[in-house]
């Protein structure tokens, strides 16, 4: 009857590395998948007699604009995984992940993404990645959303009907709907000046 820690050594014996077979043709780079990963681990794992559990510790969802104007779905998560040998006895991980999804597969891909990195780390398989601090990365400014916009406009005029949002966004504008983003923004700037 062999332990989680004898199944995981055993399973590193046999699967020494998973290549990046995927191929992101939108953006055009090669990636190594969960199904790559599962593929290669997947039977070593069933050999030798060990299964993993995951549960999810923290999760967090939100969604944030896309480039193309659209929503996307922004999910975080913090996955335990316990990998159980014959015995019964887990050994126990947590890994982080995020995904983005504009439609409903956001919280599924960050439990691949989750899962991959697990066993990448948890098997010691190489990445042919850069290392992370060989690169820096400089923020841009978060582009406000028109709802967005509108609600600050809305927070100065509190307690006051709509219609007085309607009419100075007209004098200010000359237009009284299909107001832009630059407009919003120029009118919240002079807002926030004003206070």
């Amino acid at each position: 009857m062999s332990t989680a820690q004898q199944a995981v050594i055993a399973v590193m014996n046999e699967v020494s590395s998973v290549g990046k077979t995927g191929i992101n043709s939108a953006q055009n780079f090669k990636f190594r998948g969960i199904d790559a990963v599962m593929n290669a681990v997947g039977p070593a794992f069933r050999k030798h007699g060990a299964f993993i559990v995951p549960t999810i510790l923290e999760q967090s969802a939100t969604t944030m604009p896309s480039k193309n104007g659209g929503s996307l779905n922004v999910v975080r998560l913090l996955v335990e995984y316990a990998i159980y040998g014959q015995d019964g006895e887990p050994i126990r991980g947590s890994v982080a992940s995020e995904a983005f999804d504009s439609g409903d597969k956001a919280t599924a891909k960050a439990m691949s993404i989750a899962m991959r990195s697990m066993l990448l780390q948890v098997l010691c398989l190489p990445t042919d990645e850069p290392d992370p601090d060989s690169h820096s990365y400089e923020l841009g400014e978060t582009v406000p959303s028109v709802g967005g916009l509108k609600a600050a406009i809305a927070s100065h005029y509190r307690g006051k009907p709509k219609s007085a949002i309607t009419d100075a966004l007209k004098a200010a504008t000359g237009k009284s709907v299909d107001w832009s983003l630059e407009e919003l923004a120029g009118f919240l700037d002079t807002l926030e000046a004003a206070k």
